[in-house]
Order: structure tokens, then sequence, then C-alpha cells
């Protein structure tokens, strides 16, 4: 089960670090809440951003400006109830950092923090590098939340962004919380 996750989160990384960027489907006239019903957890999507979920569940959204975008992924992982939160963050960003590290020039990860959102325990990670086919100096992030079952959030944007792409990835980031 484990191979097979890491499988789809190196695909899913792929698809999201190489060649140019795409957006999948349509954009959205009104902000929406989407739902991962099997880890308990909702978000806001902003007016606008493109949104598609795969056949495994995993949520994709994204927003283009011009030569700037932001992509985020978001998914539920599979858990063995005996792994603690900070093992469940070690598998997910190890796959994503080894696609990284293959796709990027340059890489470079900040330290791991420990925080709370909504109520829920997360681990996050922050990263830069570049990728000259995905848009040139990249910021990433992963994080890892405490859910019913274990989150994984995988989110890529160029470095250089308007303030609104800004402002609405950190509203649809904060806005990760368990189903109301």
């Amino acid at each position: 089960m484990l191979a097979l996750h890491k499988f789809s989160l190196r695909l899913l990384i792929s698809i999201l670090v190489m060649g140019t960027f795409v957006v999948a489907a349509k954009a959205q006239d009104s902000a929406n809440v989407y739902k991962l019903a099997e880890a308990g957890i909702q978000f806001t999507v902003p007016t606008g951003w493109a949104v598609e979920k795969d056949k495994n569940g995993t949520v994709t959204v994204s927003k283009k400006e011009n030569d700037t975008y932001v992509v985020i992924a978001v998914m539920a992982l599979p858990t063995d109830p005996s792994m603690a939160l900070d093992h469940e963050f070690a598998a997910f960003s190890k796959g994503i950092f080894d696609s990284i590290k293959k796709d990027w020039k340059t890489y470079k990860a900040d330290e791991v923090s420990k925080q709370t959102q909504n109520g829920m325990s997360i681990i996050v990670q922050t990263f830069t590098g570049t990728a000259p086919d995905a848009g040139g100096e990249l910021v990433g992030l992963v994080i890892v939340m405490d859910a019913s079952k274990p989150v994984g959030v995988f989110a890529q944007r160029t470095k250089k962004y308007s303030d609104t792409l800004g402002k609405e990835s950190r509203d649809l980031l904060s806005s990760i919380k368990k189903i109301d």
C-alpha cells in the first residue's frame, strides 16, 4: 500500500513540476467549499481558481496570472493507525523531495515546523529552488495535518506573484478545517 502511495505521489509531483503549467479545469465563478470526506476536512477555493479532482480523491486547485501561478494539491493519506504524525510527514515529504531534487536545478528546504490550525496539529516545511521549465524561481510547501485521516498538502508557486494571488492562496490554505 505504501509503495502504491509513493508511486501516486511521485506521479502527482511530476505532473506539477514538469513542463509548462497548464490549468486543466475550468475556473470557478464563485468561491466554493470542497470536502475530502474520507479525511473529514473541508476548504474554501476562491473565485477564479481552477479545480480538478482525480480518481484517487486528490483535489488540485490552481490559478495562473500572466507568468506567475500557484498550484495546491490536497489529499487524504493512506494511514497506519500506529503511525505518528511525524512519521506520516516523513513518508509524505520524502516522496515530494525525491521528485523535487530530480526536477529542480537547485533546492533548499527550511526547518520543519509543528503548528496547529483550526484545532488540528500540523507539520509544515517550506522549500525553494529553480525549475526553468516550471516557472523559474519557485517556492514550495509540504504540510501534513492530523484530521480523521491524515491529510497531505503540496503547494508550489512562482517566487514572484501578485498580492491578490498571495492573499487568495493563504486564505485557501488557512481555510482547511474539519468538516462542519
